[in-house]
């Protein structure tokens, strides 16, 4: 409770507001409980969904009910994300990230905003357009809240690859079933050393989309190419090919 924390001196949120939209993750945690996955997903790809859908605004109206609690630290607004310059490689929490804008910062890469902030990742976009395109990328991730993700990746071209440790059945069990279901194109223990399953199949899989990008440009630029000038009168060998091409050819020995 928001009340009693605060009654006995603890600051209840600590949240760093300037940046970028930290806080998002509050708002996203309260609609995904509400509405669901299958809702977010649809007005986030705007396949009959609408973020307008009231069970969206009731996650707003829960967060302004917060907000008016006053449960972050004084001047949250103006605070910076937490720098990690501790000595420790992971010395304190940077930025919390759940399954709702996880798939906000997929389509942040996938359209530019995050290297552009001028393009607004709910803009619409044709797909030609995006920077990153969904076909050439390839989401590697462990735990149920990748699951939205997942579905966003593959089911706009990408590859989805689930791993687990190896020491935990169930961990094993989960991502089986992912694969069953359709969710991921494969999955396997989360060893990236060479020579490892995974590493195989990463490198396979992004030595194919990197053939594909060329692919794709050689054809595009062999389309715009005009083609050469040609004389008009056909040459003797010219000539001799195309009688030979309408000449009638015996069907069988009995013609």
């Amino acid at each position: 409770d928001v009340k009693l924390i605060k009654a006995a001196g603890i600051t209840p949120i600590s949240l760093g507001e300037k940046d970028t939209w930290t806080g998002m993750h509050i708002w996203s945690y309260l609609a995904t409980r509400i509405c669901g996955q299958a809702k977010f997903l649809a007005a986030a790809n705007r396949t009959g969904g609408s973020f307008d859908d009231p069970c969206f605004v009731q996650a707003g109206t829960d967060l302004k009910q917060l907000i008016d609690l006053q449960p972050f630290e004084p001047g949250f607004l103006g605070q910076k994300e937490l720098s990690l310059s501790a000595e420790a490689e992971i010395a304190q929490i940077g930025l919390v990230i759940d399954n709702t804008t996880k798939t906000r910062a997929i389509y942040e890469i996938n359209k530019g905003t995050n290297k552009n902030p001028a393009i607004d990742v709910n803009a619409r976009m044709n797909a030609e357009d995006r920077r990153i395109p969904f076909p050439n990328m390839i989401y590697v991730a462990d735990g149920p809240s990748d699951v939205p993700s997942f579905s966003v990746v593959k089911g706009g071209g990408g590859r989805a690859y689930a791993v687990y440790n190896p020491d935990e059945a169930a961990e094993f069990a989960q991502n089986d079933r992912l694969r069953q279901t359709g969710r991921i194109d494969h999955y396997g223990p989360a060893d990236y050393t060479v020579g490892s399953s995974t590493t195989q199949w990463l490198r396979m899989h992004v030595h194919q989309i990197c053939d594909r990008i060329v692919a794709d440009r050689e054809a595009a630029v062999a389309q715009k190419a005009a083609k050469p000038p040609r004389h008009l009168n056909a040459t003797p060998e010219e000539e001799a090919a195309k009688r030979a091409a309408k000449a009638p050819k015996q069907a069988s020995f009995l013609e």
